[in-house]
Parts: C-alpha cells; structure tokens; sequence
C-alpha cells in the first residue's frame, strides 16, 4: 500500500514535532490522543486522504484499498464493540473498512476545499505529471517495522571522503503497547536533492545511513531496519457534486470568532464528561490497553492502527467519534482541521493559549485545547514543540513536510499511497 505507507509516515512527524520530547503529549502512542491539538491534525490527516481519492477520481482509478483484502473486511476495534464500550453508533455501523471511504454519504461532513498548496485537485494533478513525475529522481528505500518506541530518523548521504549530507527526516510513532506491524513495502524518501548538492550521479559511489534517536535523545540502533535500498526512477514522460444536511470541516485558522467559542465551549463539555461518551474514552480508544483484540484477551494492546493499510480508516472513525461527541455538546458545524502542510511560523491560534477571555461573560476561562487531563496518568498533556516544525520555504516551494505528502499524493494505487 504504497499512498498509506507514504502517507503514515508523513503524518508522523507532526506527532514527534509537536509532541517532542514529552511523555504526555504527541509523540506517545499511549497518550497522544488527550492533547486536544490531535483531533484538528487528525482532521487534517482525513482531508489528504480526501485529496487523494479525489486525485484518483480524477486519474479515473480506484481510491479504495483493494491491495489490502485481508484488512479491509476487518472490524475495525474498539468501534466495534457495542454498548456498553463504543456508544456511539455511527462509528459502531460504519467499523468496517469498506464503510468508510464515501464520507460525505456515509457520515455527512465535507471540507471547506480540497486544494493543497492552492492548488484544485485538477490542478494538483498536472502539477504531479508536469512539475514532479517528469524530472528524475532517487529514493531511499527502507523497510520500517513497529520498535514499540517513538523516534526521528536522519537520512544521510555520504560521498567517500566528504561529510555526511542530510537529505531528510522522518519519524515513527509507537509504544510497548502498539500492536505488531510491518509494512509490505519500503517507505521512499526522495533523495534526489542530496546527490545534485553533492554532486553526485545516481550511479556514482556513495553511501545512505538512517540515523534514529528517541525525542529524548536516546540513540535506537538503526540496525533494527533491513539495509536501505536506493532506487533510480527515470522522469515518466507519458502524461499528457454536493450534498444537503453536510457539516463542513474548515480550517482552523479560518473559523471566525464565533466558531472558535463555539467550539471552545463544545471542547469543554466534552472534557468535562466522564461517561462512557466523554472525552477520556476517546483518548482510550487511540492508546490504551484496555479492549484489544478483546475486552477479555489476556494480554491486550493498544487499539489504534499504525503499520497497517488501514490506518486511515481507523483513524478517520476516530475523528468522526471526535466530532460526534463534539456535536452533542453543542459544536455547530464540524471538526475543523490544521494544515500543517503549508508554511507555518506557530502553532494553530486556537491551541496556544493557556486561557482566552470568553466574550459571553467576559470571564478569563481556561482554554480547553490548550492542555488536557489524562485521568489514568493522573498527569495533563504537554507539547514540547521543535523549532524545526516552523519552516519558510523560497516562494513558490513547499516545506519539507509538504513534499511527503506531495509524495504521497503522487501514487496511483491506495497501498502506494
């Protein structure tokens, strides 16, 4: 599943840039789901894959994951189970993967546009065929499995007698409680930009090296990964409706002042729900070992899918749980997401305050997508944002970040993507 595999790992290093070096925060699989900021990312992890079935509409191809049989007609847990562990019942009928791709049908929301970089997803075609698929290009290949820990990989290119070059980054997300995985493929990693610094042919002797630390430093022995694979791929010159009763995800920096209480007051209520439905079980769904693969396994992990073609679906119920809860405390409208593929210089307004002053009363109030509670830590959640999250490309480029997902976007089959 090449566009999953690309996609995945895009969508990581937003959890470990974010998350940091933290232990109740985004770069822990076990808690990264009671910082609030991880419904608007998730949000925005939905609306790439909504790009991209989009683009393969466009490319008159398949967008659903026929590469991935054996795991698309899997109940996805815990939406699965019925009441009194999963109570809400649009996730609960919706748990099979092969419900979940047509989402404005399926669950009625939409987003705002699906432009990437300004782009239509029209345009976004010709700009992969004519811009990105015409140029030759080299990859690093690697074949990433689950560590059980989370960390940020360098990629280097190494001339013989010459230092070491960076050519990127990407990160892992992961926990002794994650479950096993392995991709079925390598993940790429465009290293095309390294060999013409360097001046290197594609043919001509070098040497690629992964090196992996935890967020806190602490080396993980990149022997761990199967050696990397370089590949040479040669420029392919070959290229030459709405629905009613829809709520739609916008961006969050462009929600107006209303929507912003609104949806503060929506965050607060449902955190200050300690049901079944409140905002702890939600967090619990993502990390915590207590219904995988059954509420009485013996040994149970974590529930949340990563390393495997059905982590969209997965975590697209997720955010859709996320809303619905939202929705019945109030929320007008839907999740709004975080487009963190465009240039950023901070984090999202809405998240970045300890407190807001609430127009209603007048009152300074505590911001609820500032921080969370995890009750089962007894601990709240904290971001340790890296400087290196905030990129401002030449015009007219795209972040680092942005070219995975350009990257991504390019496959044409779902387990490419």
């Amino acid at each position: 599943c090449d566009f999953e595999v690309q996609f995945e790992i895009a969508h990581n290093l937003i959890h470990g840039l974010v998350g940091g070096n933290t232990q109740y925060g985004l770069s822990s699989l076990s808690y990264s789901a009671f910082d609030p900021i991880f419904y608007i990312h998730h949000s925005s992890i939905d609306r790439i894959w909504a790009i991209w079935t989009a683009l393969q509409q466009q490319r008159n191809k398949p967008y659903k994951a026929h590469c991935a049989q054996s795991y698309v007609h899997t109940p996805l847990k815990p939406f699965a189970f019925s009441s009194p562990y999963n109570n809400d019942e649009s996730t609960f009928l919706h748990s099979t993967p092969t419900n979940v791709y047509d989402y404005i049908e399926e669950f009625g929301y939409n987003y705002d546009n699906l432009e990437f970089g300004g782009l239509t997803v029209a345009q976004l075609d010709t700009y992969i065929n004519t811009q990105i698929k015409t140029k030759d290009r080299v990859f690093a290949g690697i074949q990433l499995h689950g560590i059980q820990k989370s960390g940020l990989a360098n990629i280097y290119v190494t001339a013989p007698g010459r230092e070491k070059y960076a050519a990127g980054r990407f990160a892992l997300l992961g926990g002794p409680s994650e479950m096993p995985w392995r991709f079925d493929r390598v993940y790429k990693h465009d290293i095309t930009h390294a060999l013409e610094a360097l001046k290197l042919h594609w043919a001509d002797p070098y040497n690629v090296t992964v090196e992996i630390n935890e967020f806190d430093g602490t080396p993980i022995d990149a022997h761990v990964f199967p050696e990397i694979d370089v590949s040479y791929e040669p420029a392919d010159s070959s290229h030459d409706a709405v629905k009613s009763d829809v709520h739609v995800r916008k961006s969050v920096d462009k929600l107006i002042p209303t929507e912003v209480l609104n949806l503060r007051h929506a965050l607060a209520f449902l955190e200050e729900d300690k049901s079944q439905a409140g905002y702890q079980t939600l967090g619990r769904f993502h990390g915590a070992t207590l219904w995988c693969p059954s509420p009485s396994a013996e040994k149970k992990l974590a529930c949340c899918l990563h390393g495997m073609p059905t982590f969209p679906h997965w975590h697209r119920l997720l955010t859709i749980q996320a809303e619905n809860g939202l929705r019945s405390h109030g929320l007008i409208g839907g999740l709004p997401y975080w487009d963190w593929t465009q240039p950023l210089s901070s984090l999202p307004e809405i998240v970045s305050t300890k407190t807001y002053i609430d127009p209603s009363n007048n009152k300074e109030e505590a911001n609820p997508f500032y921080s969370a509670h995890i009750d089962d830590a007894n601990q709240d959640t904290v971001r340790s944002v890296r400087a290196d999250l905030f990129q401002k490309p030449a015009f007219g480029e795209y972040t680092a970040i942005a070219k995975q997902i350009l990257l991504a976007l390019e496959q044409d089959n779902f387990c490419d993507f």
